[in-house]
């Protein structure tokens, strides 16, 4: 009974108040970003604080992939930072007269992240290094990302798919993905070869034609089709 009552006065008290928010896994976001997102309650100990809540509250930015929160005695909270990785951008046009062409970053994991030029609550946070991000162009202009929200067009899923099946050494070569749909899909390689790619299906049978001919016909290709990557067919210049 006495440890009973001992506990709850404990845990009415200011017993344990947190003195410290420790941040840990942070790449991209900053501490007192994620600090402001956490928004831990003034006041709050270690045997009171909402952690759950916590957690929510940080999983809801589109950059978080997962996070946890610990309790460290006396009297810090940390807050373990999962970060989603930037994996392509994506230039959205809406259908709309005039209307202001966007930059997408899209992650891994097939998130909107935010844009590199869109309105201001859009935009992303800090400084990003995109050098050799592939861009994915020619997206359907019934596009409309939204903060956060997973990527549902077909055509943008079909080229990150074919991405993330990609080697590290073929994916280094591709600028640009064309990616109106699913079949029609193209890729823009960095030398300026254009290839026929479609569906995200086959891929290292596809990845492999791509580079026989590639190493076969050094500097002379303008044009490779591996749609079917038994029988790919390819045009040169002499």
């Amino acid at each position: 009974m006495l440890l009973a009552v001992a506990g709850v006065i404990a845990y009415n008290s200011e017993f344990l108040a947190i003195s410290e928010v420790r941040v840990n896994g942070a790449e991209h976001l900053s501490a007192d970003h994620l600090k402001e997102v956490a928004a831990v309650p003034v006041g709050s100990t270690l045997l009171r604080v909402d952690t759950e809540g916590i957690k929510a509250r940080l999983e809801a930015d589109p950059w978080i992939k997962q996070a946890s929160v610990e309790r460290e005695l006396p009297a810090t909270l940390i807050l373990n930072i999962s970060e989603r990785r930037v994996f392509a951008q994506a230039e959205i046009i809406p259908d709309v007269t005039n209307a202001t062409i966007t930059h997408w970053l899209i992650s891994e994991d097939g998130v909107w992240l935010g844009t590199l030029d869109g309105p201001e609550e859009t935009q992303v946070l800090g400084n990003l290094d995109l050098k050799g991000l592939v861009m994915i162009k020619d997206v359907s202009r019934a596009v409309r990302p939204q903060l956060g929200a997973e990527v549902k067009d077909e055509g943008v899923a079909n080229a990150l798919a074919i991405l993330a099946g990609f080697s590290d050494e073929m994916r280094g070569l591709v600028a640009t993905i064309s990616a109106p749909d699913r079949t029609r899909t193209t890729l823009g390689l960095l030398n300026n070869v254009g290839v026929a790619f479609g569906a995200a299906e086959d891929i290292p049978a596809k990845e492999s034609a791509i580079i026989t001919l590639l190493n076969a016909h050094p500097d002379t290709l303008t044009y490779i089709n591996v749609r079917v990557p038994d029988r790919a067919t390819y045009r040169a210049v002499e």
